[in-house]
């Protein structure tokens, strides 16, 4: 494992990769052995954090950004040790344990976490976008965005829209409950939070998938200090056409 990190760092090393995106279901071992090997090729490690993985791990291997909402929503979560110790994590991620991440955060736990990102060099990428379209997938407020009529037809059809029936099958828990839109909540709590102690942030970069609008989804900050410039993970301000404003304004979880 360590000679396969190894090898695989030199080779993007010497064709001028300068980091190397990382995945959730990287094991704690092959994440380490990979931090190890790009650290000694001179070059970085950021995308996702592995499921198995700690954000005190993330940060000591010295990842320079993590990717994706779900950073707090899980750390925060009472019951992340019990969580990152399956042999799987990934595969326990069902609407129960959204809603128990909803109901089980530890605050205390949580303001230890983000003060210790805010006091590293490691950023978050919150991609608050991702996670509307999964808390949204099944409103036709969502789904019938006029901006839609920019995005290719084979996008729409072929990734988007199947994308989309994907996250409306599973957001109703047993109790009923939209955990994937009280989920989007969350994060977006979690990164006005995060702005407090000083957390780095960088702006979302999922312009490919899950219903961003490249362009059109960026907006200047109206809170210079507080968030970075041209973050486009505040949907509440996309849109600079009152009237598409306006519609998002009466979308609620349900």
């Amino acid at each position: 494992m360590p000679g396969e990190a190894r090898e695989l760092a030199a080779f993007y090393a010497a064709n001028g990769v300068d980091t190397l995106k990382v995945y959730s279901e990287l094991s704690p071992d092959s994440y380490a052995a990979l931090a190890d090997a790009a650290r000694a090729e001179g070059i970085s490690i950021a995308g996702h954090r592995p499921l198995s993985v700690s954000l005190e791990q993330a940060i000591g291997a010295g990842q320079r950004s993590i990717e994706h909402g779900r950073l707090f929503s899980i750390e925060c979560f009472a019951g992340a040790d019990d969580f990152r110790a399956l042999d799987r994590p990934i595969s326990a991620y069902n609407a129960d344990l959204r809603r128990r991440l909803i109901d089980e955060q530890d605050p205390t736990r949580c303001a230890a976490l983000m003060q210790r990102m805010a006091d590293s060099d490691t950023a978050w990428t919150p991609t608050l976008l991702t996670l509307r379209m999964e808390g949204f997938a099944n409103d036709p407020g969502y789904r019938d965005d006029e901006r839609l009529r920019y995005i290719p037809w084979v996008v729409r059809r072929l990734m988007w829209f199947p994308d989309a029936d994907r996250m409306a099958a599973s957001a109703i828990d047993a109790e009923g409950r939209n955990v994937r839109c009280e989920l989007y909540r969350l994060a977006r709590r979690s990164r006005s939070a995060g702005t407090a102690p000083g957390a780095g942030f960088t702006p979302d970069a999922c312009t490919a998938r899950s219903c961003p609008y490249a362009w059109l989804s960026i907006r200047d900050d109206p809170n210079p200090g507080s968030q970075p410039a041209h973050d486009h993970s505040e949907p509440e301000v996309w849109l600079r056409d009152r009237r598409l404003r306006d519609q998002w304004s009466r979308i609620r979880c349900g």
